[in-house]
C-alpha cells in the first residue's frame, strides 16, 4: 500500500490532489488515487493498494510516488 496524509491551501474542490505513481514502462506518472472533495486546511489521506506493480519497480527496485496538486 502507498499511503500520504496531509493538507492543502487550496481547496480540492476546486484543484484536485492527485496520488501518482511513476511509471518505468511508459515514463509517465499514472494518477492511481485523487480527492476531489476536501476544503482547505483540512487533514485527509490519500491511500491505494496496487496489485500489478511490475511497471511501477526501477532499475534499483524503488517505486517513485508523489502526491501532485496543481493550483491554477
Amino acid at each position: 500500500p502507498i499511503f500520504w496524509k496531509g493538507r492543502s491551501t487550496e481547496a480540492t474542490t476546486v484543484s484536485p490532489m492527485l496520488l501518482q505513481v511513476y511509471n518505468n514502462n511508459t515514463l509517465v506518472w499514472d494518477t492511481v488515487a485523487s480527492e476531489t472533495r476536501k476544503p482547505a486546511d483540512v487533514d485527509f489521506n490519500l491511500s491505494v493498494t496496487i496489485t500489478s506493480v511490475t511497471n511501477y519497480y526501477n532499475s534499483s527496485n524503488t517505486v517513485l510516488a508523489r502526491v501532485y496538486q496543481q493550483v491554477v
